[in-house]
């Protein structure tokens, strides 16, 4: 997949000359105001955006660099500011989508409930999909007395937007593995002799009594010892140098835990860049909507970790940065991905 990489001073619109401006990846320095003026509506098939977040502080890109630290405002002058600001770019952001798209909002306590209201404006309440609360941090221990003015900060909101009712996701799941000496089975677990297997169970709910008759026959249902039915899955397991392992995959809900900050990340993903995101993140975000050569876009492209996942899953590729030095860093990130392509769930 081929990139160009324009600069201020290049006039976009004349990119758009072409049958198709999005044939290949289009990242440009400057406002996306600009860029987004030149794009074809309805042409982008998913965009996340990590906007600033009304922190009221000056970021600091890489504080290292021989020849002076770079740095990014986000500073401003009100919250009325702010949001107007906001707003004008989302707004374009919508027309853009295609009728089955999806947008992604990043953002965190400074501004959420101030942008969520914009969101519902732009794009109807009705088109309101999910808050996804992702957990990016831990508390630090047990801190010194015993009050506080508040708790500490651990979460950000991804608020999810469709362009129309009928645009649906793909389910994702997540496999969570315990491991144990084999000689008691570890809590929530059970075992069955007679299969060899290990499962867990959980209430029947809603389900019909015609549903609980299949699940009975296909030896689903666990009896507890007062008697009460429940519904019976399997876990995978194996056993490893006499170590069992066990591995329950889970369908993943609005609550996200198991993906840790870039301070838990591996040292080749980062690279300086103090509000760089996880790829394993923004991969679990778009694999919600997307598949193989579809086109995604990142309006506050930053560290570029949108762009190198929209690398790796295969799709096309807009993006947009302020910041010349922040697309030069992107850049180099995406010249290094691993290509591996997405397909959508049937």
């Amino acid at each position: 997949m081929s990139m160009r990489v324009i600069s201020k001073k290049n006039n976009v619109s004349s990119l758009s000359k072409n049958k198709s401006p999005i044939l290949n990846d289009l990242v440009e320095v400057g406002d996306c105001l600009k860029l987004m003026s030149t794009l074809k509506r309805e042409s982008i098939k998913a965009i996340y955006i990590d906007p600033p977040f009304f922190t009221q502080k000056i970021q600091i890109i890489d504080s290292k660099r021989k020849t002076g630290s770079l740095s990014y405002s986000d500073k401003w002058k009100s919250m009325d500011e702010y949001l107007s600001w906001l707003s004008d770019r989302i707004s374009l952001m919508r027309n853009l989508l295609t009728a089955d798209g999806f947008i992604f909002v990043h953002c965190d306590w400074h501004s959420s409930h101030r942008i969520k209201c914009i969101l519902d404006d732009i794009f109807g309440v009705s088109n309101f999909r999910n808050e996804i609360i992702w957990q990016r941090s831990f508390t630090s221990g047990r801190s010194k007395g015993n009050t506080m003015l508040r708790f500490s900060n651990i979460t950000d909101s991804i608020f999810v937007y469709s362009k129309s009712q009928n645009s649906t996701l793909n389910k994702s799941f997540v496999t969570l593995q315990k491991k144990f000496n084999g000689s008691k089975t570890p809590a929530g677990f059970k075992f069955c002799p007679k299969e060899k297997k290990y499962f867990k169970t959980s209430p029947l709910g809603n389900y019909s009594e015609e549903s609980i008759a299949k699940f009975e026959k296909e030896g689903r249902i666990y009896l507890t010892k007062n008697g009460s039915k429940r519904l019976k899955y399997w876990v995978n397991s194996s056993d490893i140098n006499g170590k069992m392992e066990l591995a329950e995959i889970r369908e993943i809900g609005n609550l996200w835990t198991d993906i840790p900050s870039m301070m838990h990340s591996g040292r080749n993903e980062k690279i300086s860049y103090p509000t760089q995101k996880p790829m394993k993140l923004i991969e679990r975000i778009f694999s919600l909507c997307v598949e193989k050569g579809d086109t995604v876009a990142d309006f506050f492209l930053g560290s570029g970790t949108s762009w190198a996942v929209a690398q790796k899953l295969g799709c096309k590729f807009i993006g947009c940065d302020v910041k010349k030095d922040a697309v030069a860093l992107a850049k180099t990130r995406v010249s290094s991905v691993q290509h591996v392509g997405t397909k959508r769930a049937s």
